[in-house]
């Protein structure tokens, strides 16, 4: 980087014009400011990026791709570019139009540092996002005061949370802005999904029309409860619910519906059926005279 900064920009130019146009420029932004402060107005404005971590320490494979309005951007491990600078650096000369980020942490092999979630976070805080995803992602070493830049995001419709280790109290924290917009939410195999997430997006989720919560062993048929009697602050007539491998009984479900203690219980019509989905699922519909139902695939 030092030696580069003393280049003139005649020759920085020069060795630009001999790499192909397209893929090898753009990641050639990735190696040194110079060449980004070269080529940057040639990013691809993407309404579309994921963020993925090249597998090894060491072995510097970052890259840029681009494809119609979907980005993808390789950020390497080794010493000398760091994820974080790459992140803080990139990001928000990419991210103005970006409707969708998602993160896809697999291959990293540890925890998300803080400082690599500080950079992905505020690298995104001026975009319009609506769709945010994070897949694998270990998020124990995040401090929460980071964590709350996801809330700076109020406008989410979409959120994924697919396999992550998530600290206390991440979800309502990260939800709680986005509310009033969010159509769709999927957290699978986490703990700290619970039914009292349920009871909140009952009450402030009327937007709602899709979740998953496949593998969140504590949620239970209070969850259903709660979505059943919030039913009718909910705009879409149908709300589609995935609780494979969860704590769910629908023989409990149907034991509140008839208890006293759930006076709108009774109005609720349950049909049992199985669904193709690649498989025969189990699943229940829930109908309710007032024109809302809840199909749940248990």
């Amino acid at each position: 980087e030092i030696a580069m900064d003393g280049l003139p920009d005649e020759l920085v130019e020069n060795i630009l014009c001999k790499l192909e146009e397209g893929q090898d420029k753009l990641s050639a932004a990735l190696t040194c400011r110079r060449f980004l402060a070269a080529i940057h107005s040639k990013l691809p404005r993407a309404t579309s990026i994921c963020v993925q971590f090249a597998g090894r320490e060491g072995e510097c494979r970052a890259s840029v791709k681009a494809r119609d309005v979907t980005a993808v951007l390789t950020v390497c491990q080794c010493e000398s570019h760091g994820c974080t600078s790459m992140l803080s650096t990139v990001l928000p000369l990419m991210s103005k139009d970006v409707s969708s980020l998602s993160l896809e942490d697999e291959l990293i092999g540890e925890r998300l540092s803080d400082s690599a979630a500080h950079a992905l976070l505020d690298g995104c805080s001026g975009a319009p996002l609506s769709c945010l995803s994070f897949e694998h992602v270990d998020f124990s070493a995040v401090r929460p005061w980071t964590l709350a830049l996801i809330a700076s995001f109020d406008r989410l419709e979409e959120v994924h949370l697919l396999s992550c280790v998530l600290p206390e109290g991440l979800l309502l924290r990260a939800l709680a802005a986005s509310l009033p917009t969010l159509r769709s939410l999927s957290v699978t195999d986490s703990s700290h999904a619970s039914d009292k997430l349920c009871s909140t997006l009952a009450r402030g989720a009327p937007c709602l029309e899709e979740i998953s919560l496949r593998g969140c062993h504590n949620v239970s048929a209070a969850s259903l409860v709660a979505l059943l009697e919030g039913a009718q602050r909910r705009r879409a007539q149908l709300l589609t619910i995935r609780m494979e491998d969860t704590s769910f009984c629908s023989e409990q479900l149907e034991r509140c519906m008839r208890s006293s203690l759930m006076p709108s219980g009774r109005e609720w019509a349950v049909t049992r059926m199985r669904c193709e989905l690649g498989y025969a699922t189990p699943a229940l519909l829930l109908t309710h005279p007032g024109g809302k139902a809840i199909l749940v695939y248990d």
